[in-house]
C-alpha cells in the first residue's frame, strides 16, 4: 500500500475501467488519507448527451464486442483472466459508467464528505460541431460529457 503520506489523491477517468467493486479501492485510498485530504475523481457520464443519443438511434452505448480474438490482450489479461479465452473486458473497454448520483453515493460511503459534484461539458464552444449539444446541455446540465466530484476526509 502506500507508505509516503499524501494529501490528494486524483482519479481522472480510470474508474469505468475497474473490474472490481470501486469501494474497495476507495476505502483503502480513504483509510491512507490524513484527515482534511482530498479525493478527486472525473469519469465520463453514463447519461451524457452522446450515450442518451447513441440510445435513441438504436446504437450501442459502450465499446463494441470484438468479432475475433486479439492475442495481445489474451496475453495482457493473463493476470486477472485464468480461464484461457478472451473476456469481453480483456481490453481497456469501459467495464461500467456511472452516473453523478452513483459516484456521490460511492463518496459517502467510503466516508468521504463531498466539497464539489458536478456534471462538465468538454466542449463548451458554441460552434456548428457542438452547438446542439451544448444547447442541451445548457438546458439539462445532467446531459455533460464528464462527470467531476471532489470529496474531503473529516
Amino acid at each position: 500500500m502506500i507508505e509516503e503520506p499524501v494529501d490528494c489523491f486524483i482519479l481522472a477517468h480510470c474508474i469505468a475501467h475497474f473490474r472490481f467493486s470501486p469501494y474497495i479501492l476507495m476505502r483503502k485510498l480513504y483509510d491512507a488519507l490524513p484527515s482534511g485530504g482530498y479525493m478527486f475523481l472525473s469519469t465520463v457520464n453514463a447519461g451524457s448527451y452522446m450515450r442518451v443519443m447513441q440510445l435513441f438511434n438504436g446504437q450501442h452505448i459502450s465499446e463494441r464486442v470484438p468479432p475475433k480474438e486479439n492475442p495481445i490482450f489474451v496475453e495482457r489479461a493473463k493476470e486477472w483472466n485464468r480461464t484461457g479465452m478472451q473476456q469481453i473486458w480483456d481490453d481497456w473497454m469501459h467495464v461500467k459508467e456511472y452516473t453523478l448520483p452513483e459516484i456521490k453515493e460511492l463518496f459517502t460511503a467510503t466516508g468521504f464528505k463531498i466539497v464539489k459534484a458536478e456534471h462538465r461539458n468538454n466542449h463548451p464552444e458554441w460552434n456548428r460541431t457542438f452547438w446542439k449539444k451544448n444547447l442541451a446541455i445548457k438546458l439539462k446540465p445532467n446531459l455533460a460529457d464528464e462527470l467531476v466530484v471532489i470529496g474531503q476526509k473529516p
